[in-house]
């Protein structure tokens, strides 16, 4: 989200004026069967095409292993609203 934020502040208001970068790129993606091996996999894939720049690459269907306590999502649009 912050790579596109910057990069159309940087547009409307110029590089001189926002000084807003991109630092990394949040990548998300939904495969009920997959596991966090195919997180690193395609964050290696992108680092060796992108080395200048940091990927944070998740599968959405996997988001109750990597933060307890939380629902699993039940696809990539479910992952974006709010929840307790």
């Amino acid at each position: 989200m912050g790579a596109v934020r910057n990069t159309v502040w940087r547009q409307i208001f110029g590089s001189d004026d926002c000084q807003l970068i991109i630092k990394d790129f949040d990548i998300a993606f939904f495969d009920a069967e997959g596991d966090r091996s195919q997180e690193l996999a395609a964050k290696e894939t992108l680092t060796n095409q992108f080395p200048n720049y940091l990927f944070d690459v998740k599968n959405q269907a996997s988001f109750e292993r990597w933060r307890r306590g939380r629902q699993t999502y039940a696809n990539t649009e479910d992952a974006e609203l709010p929840h307790n």
